[in-house]
């Protein structure tokens, strides 16, 4: 007979999205007057904070689709190659995942003064991140991702750039559902809404409240 610790399947994913929306709010309200070219540290924090946290709920919900069809893929861009053979938003998809793990695991800096002060800055690739994901997500001229023009030195992170992040996010989200719908999967991912959220004022889904920002 089947343990109880055997039978339970822990569902995170959507827990993610009110938290998330919080620290959206968080800097829309607190972040005060900006320079797109040298933000202050409280929005390149929290602008930073929910980049990665959206990528994190992202991640969750293709990991929660690769247990659902008993996927034997281990990494998450290879997994995403194997659900969308169509890869609409791989490039995007390919971006978030490098941002998201040189803003969480701190990937290192070398360059003389401060980045705001317009010292050429070279990244160090961190050994988690494959040399072709991060040569194919990002610009090292530039020091953004290729598509979606996000920077990849932290401090110049902004509250657009989380509005660019959380679209690309709900796009993604939005092909997982369709996906699995055409292939006439159940719930949760069928007819997911991918979590409630409260968000100005009001109760809505993660993905219209995406589409406010």
């Amino acid at each position: 007979m089947p343990t109880l610790a055997e039978e339970y399947e822990a569902l995170i994913e959507t827990v993610y999205a009110g938290p998330l929306f919080k620290l959206v709010e968080t800097l829309e309200q607190g972040r005060g007057p900006t320079a797109a070219d040298a933000p202050a540290p409280f929005e390149y924090g929290y602008a930073a904070s929910t980049i990665v946290l959206a990528v994190l709920l992202l991640e969750a919900y293709l990991n929660l689709s690769r247990h659902l069809t008993g996927s034997q893929e281990r990494g998450v861009l290879d997994y995403y190659d194997q659900a969308f053979p169509s890869g609409t938003h791989r490039q995007e998809f390919t971006e978030l995942v490098v941002l998201s793990e040189i803003l969480a695991h701190d990937l290192r800096w070398r360059g003389q003064g401060a980045d705001r002060d317009g010292a050429l800055i070279t990244a160090e690739r961190l050994p988690a991140i494959s040399v072709h994901a991060f040569d194919q997500a990002v610009n090292t001229d530039t020091q953004r991702t290729r598509k979606l023009g996000l920077p990849i030195v932290p401090t110049r992170l902004t509250s657009e750039h989380v509005r660019v992040a959380i679209h690309a996010v709900a796009a993604i989200l939005r092909e997982l559902r369709d996906t699995f719908q055409v292939r006439s999967q159940t719930p949760p991912l069928g007819t997911t809404d991918f979590g409630r959220v409260e968000f100005r004022g009001r109760v809505t889904s993660f993905l219209e409240a995406a589409d406010e920002l």
